[in-house]
């Protein structure tokens, strides 16, 4: 990966643009721009150092090695991975030079919220992060509008589209390129709609409005050669940290139980799908297997995700996330119901956001299905249908749990760090993502007190 530091060493006037371009082979790229201010250098002030990575020696590079390339206006190439990039941004936030901004330039390949985290956890000395030195100020990202569905459509792996070499290096999922196109449009804090030029005005106000349904927070700017000026990019503080922005993505708002906004001559919406009874695993199986192929109505469905609770699984639950032509239905965590009383959250504000969802009539607890499902022209009852049919029937719900268990379940096991045996790593047990992820810190806090 090839990261690309400028610091042109002069004031900036508010009149003067910036201009992005994207790759050439994905039509989403993710800029990161970190406010860093020394107030002992003034006379510095507004000094800018840009990052941009990419392959060393081109897309057609085999090397996996890390490899630092000097270049001109006192630039750096990073050949590969997160690691080397926090490095090269801890040496310019710490060096003899001061600046205001540094701006890395993310390759198509990567997620956002990876290198976000990366930020959070890297330590410049014991208990300071680099977050704590050099706080992302901005997540800003491009989107070709010309392209875009293409991308967003595509059943292509991001693997085979830019070479193993870009993604990341701790990734072994076969990830889609909707997937990626997905994260970069949800983590982001603005969104630079490029080339709207090239879109008529009715397609690319449903372009919009759907991008506003994955990311209502974000503030979106329309350009045609990616200029754009720089008071809209530096000092916004719109990026609020990792935590927040886990939670700006529509569909987890939507799973709080916030309205969204609509735009109604673009026909984008969403609905949720809400039961109190598990899905048969085997029936769930084939419904997304055929969603895939866009039966059932779910060919209008764009984006999902949400809880899922499988009949075989009574403690767990899992993780559906589908956006495009990828459907996924990973470990999530453990229900509240399967835990005991006392690694609750202590709050009593929060037990009580939690009782509130509880069933106490056959034993039900927390365990639901809760599903946000975005799209254009859908079919609702159709969908809602397709996936009440996969529901327990009453017959099967009377069974015995050794009985449930016992169901033909094609799925992959769901592991929980820290909890199950086969894993060896200490990790935290995750809360159901329609609850703040924070409220469970008592409970784990309890947990190592006791172990």
């Amino acid at each position: 990966l090839v990261v690309v530091v400028v610091s042109p060493g002069r004031s900036l006037p508010a009149s003067e643009m910036f201009f992005f371009f994207p790759s050439h082979f994905f039509k989403c790229l993710t800029y990161f721009f970190f406010y860093y201010y020394f107030f002992n250098f003034p006379q510095k002030k507004n000094r800018i150092s840009f990052f941009r990575y990419q392959p060393a020696g081109g897309s057609a590079s085999t090397s996996a090695e890390v490899v630092y390339t000097p270049l001109k206006n006192g630039c750096m190439c990073i050949s590969r991975g997160t690691a080397p990039i926090v490095d090269c941004v801890t040496q310019v936030a710490l060096g003899e030079d001061a600046y205001d901004y540094i701006i890395v330039c993310s390759d198509e390949a990567r997620e956002p919220a990876i290198l976000a985290q990366a930020f959070d956890e890297h330590e410049t000395k014991p208990e300071v992060t680099l977050a704590d030195v050099c706080p992302i100020d901005t997540v800003v990202t491009v989107v070709d509008v010309s392209t875009f569905w293409d991308d967003f459509n595509s059943k292509t792996s991001i693997a085979k589209r830019v070479g193993p070499l870009l993604v990341e290096e701790t990734d072994e999922r076969n990830i889609g390129i909707a997937d990626v196109v997905t994260e970069q449009v949800e983590t982001a804090s603005v969104l630079l709609l490029n080339k709207t030029d090239l879109l008529s005005q009715k397609r690319l106000e449903g372009l919009a409005a759907f991008l506003t349904l994955l990311n209502p927070d974000a503030k979106q700017l329309r350009t045609t050669h990616s200029g754009v000026k720089p008071e809209h990019m530096l000092g916004t503080r719109l990026f609020r940290g990792v935590e927040a922005a886990a939670e700006s993505p529509g569909w987890s708002q939507v799973l709080r139980g916030r309205t969204l906004p609509r735009t109604p001559s673009s026909k984008m919406a969403y609905f949720v799908f809400q039961a109190r009874r598990p899905f048969h695993p085997r029936r769930l199986f084939d419904l997304m297997e055929d969603a895939r192929q866009g039966k059932h109505g779910f060919r209008r469905v764009l984006r999902s995700k949400g809880v899922v609770w499988l009949a075989t699984r009574a403690e767990k639950y899992g993780l559906w996330d589908h956006a495009g032509h990828e459907f996924t239905l990973d470990s999530g965590g453990v229900w509240f119901w399967a835990m005991p009383d006392g690694l609750w959250p202590a709050d009593e504000r929060v037990r009580a956001e939690i009782k509130a969802q509880y069933i106490e009539e056959d034993d039900i607890g927390d365990r639901r299905q809760h599903l946000v499902l975005f799209g254009k022209d859908m079919d609702q009852l159709r969908i809602e249908e397709a996936l009440q049919r996969c529901l327990l029937s009453d017959a099967e719900a009377a069974l015995s749990p050794q009985q449930l268990g016992s169901l033909e379940d094609p799925f992959c096991e769901w592991y929980v760090e820290g909890l199950d045996p086969e894993e060896e790593q200490d990790s935290l047990v995750l809360s159901p993502p329609d609850l703040d992820q924070t409220l469970v810190q008592n409970a784990l806090d309890l947990k190592a007190s006791e172990a």
